[in-house]
């Protein structure tokens, strides 16, 4: 379970992020694999508020946290 330091920190991270994307996207800069790379830190970084939250009893994935 990721600590709620750690958790700020990737939230913090996943808000740099996308403030970037969201200025490059409209003009046309953001290209596919960079939406699929930030689709997958966000599928991450939900995980890891689940995590924290609780919310998962469970882990079957092998997922690695962001």
């Amino acid at each position: 379970m990721p600590s709620t330091r750690a958790l700020a920190v990737w939230l913090r991270e996943a808000e740099w992020v996308l403030a970037d994307a969201a200025h490059r996207l409209p003009a046309g800069h953001y290209g596919t694999a960079e939406q699929a790379a930030l689709a997958d830190v966000l599928d991450r970084l939900a995980h890891a508020v689940r995590l924290h939250a609780g919310l998962v009893v469970s882990v079957v994935s092998h997922a690695v946290e962001p």
